[in-house]
């Protein structure tokens, strides 16, 4: 499922209290004692002159790169990395360059090194995946000449990416050409199909025809799954049936009408309960009995335009779609998308349908995800035109849900986030209030949460609670490294995954917007110098003011403890 932008720090995010869910390859960092040369002359010319904290900022990453030589291939890859993320405003090429030295880096790990992240999936994995997807920013032809030194499950997990970035620099061949290689694959991606679709100039409404019949062809041969999801072919249907021949549309419906009718039919035959399909969006869960029903609710919109006879004959036999057709009298096309508005004013939208497939079974589960999305809008929307209603009904929110959420909590923060540049004083009151709620929060998202209020205190100009608030979030961090470096049962995931190292990275972001010096001190008081580097490298990203890209953070200890979440 691809969740709108706010999921991830509204819903699943490490602040929500609970709620889850061609180059040639250059060879390793200069050798120790080495002089690293003067980068700024790396910047380019187009570049302004770098101010005194920028040239800070880049003695700590040349310094940074210098130190990697002596690292283990692990962490030279995953230091190097976050070097180049330092340089990407400054010195595009030179960070594109340190990528490139980063993934030659990860070639030297041992493939069978696990992460915690499952046995398909482990360190090296994880670091060429990160390393690649930043290079894929500028150099899409890069990543497709060194994918194929990565293993089957990094390919899979960066074509689509490959693709989007193709399309984000309309490079709409290159793109064109990546999809007619899986024409006759079992696993067509109808998304990365329909988004290519989107993204073509209006000009090229034969190019569209022709996507979209490679498409169908593809699922009459070989789609055999009858579940449906949220960017499948029926979904495909939905989307562009009004730009495309009727002739075409028709054979679509009646492929997805078939496909569903056959395989219901088998499970019949074998005595197989068919799927329960369950719907959920702003406005509510829907369920459908079987996914013939679904099938029905997403095509005879569609039909009733094209073929108003067969539509009402297939209604008539199929009276269980009715109520959710009264609801959503176009199908899928009356489902309203989310449109929220993010902390810095810009209006968004995300998909309206939220989740989408065979019912999981978990009511009082999907009741709490559908009320925390509606609840994300209400106050957001109420942030702007109202403040202090807004405030008022985030403390109406129950403080612990049954099953150890922390609805209030949450609400507060999205009131404090939303009301920050509009009405200061609400937002230092959601503050206040939130700081109240943290008792009995689990240590990593108390410290989250503490990060997140020092933020908001530093848009609204309030560098003292700022500070303060900081000095608190950094004895937990202290805390929640103590957990990951025990010596009984220490967390068995890669350092750069685990929450201290990033919880503290986040604290260096933070904490060179209230002093220059404080860094520095942290960076004195921590033990590790394995730590130290990763931190320092923070300390340059803001100091140059390069954006912190959200990262996965996990903890799992032989012991059972485990947590697992992106920060």
């Amino acid at each position: 499922m691809r969740l709108p932008p706010f999921a991830l720090s509204a819903a699943v995010g490490v602040f929500a209290f609970g709620l889850a869910t061609s180059a040639q390859e250059k060879p390793s960092p200069k050798a120790p004692g080495a002089t690293p040369r003067d980068t700024t002359a790396e910047i380019e010319p187009s570049k302004p002159r770098l101010t005194p904290r920028q040239e800070r900022g880049v003695r700590l990453l040349q310094s940074a790169e210098a130190e990697a030589a002596d690292l283990q291939p692990d962490m030279q890859a995953y230091v190097l990395w976050q070097v180049s993320h330092g340089y990407q405003k400054i010195a595009p090429r030179k960070s594109d360059a340190l990528l490139s030295q980063a993934f030659a880096s990860t070639l030297s790990i041992d493939k069978d090194r696990a992460n915690c992240f499952g046995p398909e999936y482990g360190v090296r994995d994880w670091l060429q995946t990160g390393i690649l997807e930043g290079l894929l920013k500028r150099s899409p032809e890069q990543v497709e000449h060194l994918l194929p030194k990565t293993d089957e499950r990094v390919q899979q997990s960066l074509k689509g990416e490959l693709f989007r970035g193709y399309i984000q620099k309309k490079r709409f061949n290159r793109a064109k050409e990546m999809l007619d290689r899986l024409a006759d694959d079992e696993f067509y991606p109808y998304y990365q199909a329909s988004d290519l679709m989107q993204a073509l100039p209006e000009s090229h409404q034969e190019a569209r025809v022709t996507i979209f019949n490679q498409a169908l062809t593809n699922f009459q041969q070989y789609n055999k799954i009858s579940t449906p999801y949220e960017d499948d072919f029926g979904t495909m249907v939905t989307r562009f049936w009004h730009e495309l021949p009727p002739d075409v549309v028709l054979d679509a419906v009646d492929a997805l009408l078939k496909q569903t009718n056959e395989h219901e039919e088998e499970e019949r035959q074998g005595g197989i309960p068919g799927d329960r399909i369950w719907m959920q969006t702003l406005e509510g869960n829907t369920y459908f009995s079987s996914v013939h029903q679904f099938r029905l609710f997403q095509m005879l919109p569609i039909l009733e335009r094209l073929d108003p006879g067969r539509a009402e004959d297939l209604l008539r036999d199929t009276p269980g779609v009715k109520s959710a057709l009264d609801q959503y009298p176009q199908g899928m096309e009356s489902v309203p998308p989310l449109s929220f508005e993010t902390p810095e004013g810009k209006k968004e939208e995300g998909p309206g349908v939220m989740n989408l497939g065979p019912d999981p079974g978990n009511r009082l589960e999907q009741q709490q995800w559908a009320d925390s999305f509606r609840l994300f809008n209400r106050l957001s929307e109420e942030a702007v035109n109202d403040p202090q209603k807004a405030l008022a009904d985030a403390l109406a929110e129950p403080q612990v849900s049954p099953d150890g959420h922390h609805p209030r909590a949450n609400a507060l923060q999205t009131v404090a986030e939303r009301t920050a540049a509009r009405d200061p004083q609400v937002a230092k009151a959601a503050l206040a209030e939130l700081r109240k709620q943290l008792d009995g929060v689990k240590p990593i998202m108390l410290a989250g949460a503490l990060l997140n209020a020092v933020e908001i205190y530093l848009k609204i100009g309030d560098q003292d609670s700022a500070a303060a608030t900081l000095q608190e979030a950094l004895k937990w961090v202290e805390k929640i490294y103590g957990t990951d470096a025990d010596h009984d049962s220490p967390n068995l995931a890669f350092k750069g995954n685990w929450p201290s190292v990033n919880l503290w990275g986040l604290c260096m972001q933070l904490a060179a917007k209230v002093s220059l010096d404080l860094p520095e001190q942290i960076i004195g008081e921590i033990s590790d110098p394995e730590i130290v580097a990763f931190e320092r490298v923070s300390y340059a990203s803001s100091l140059l003011g390069a954006p912190r890209d959200p990262t996965r953070v996990v903890e799992c200890h032989k012991d059972g403890r485990g947590f697992e979440s992106i920060m």
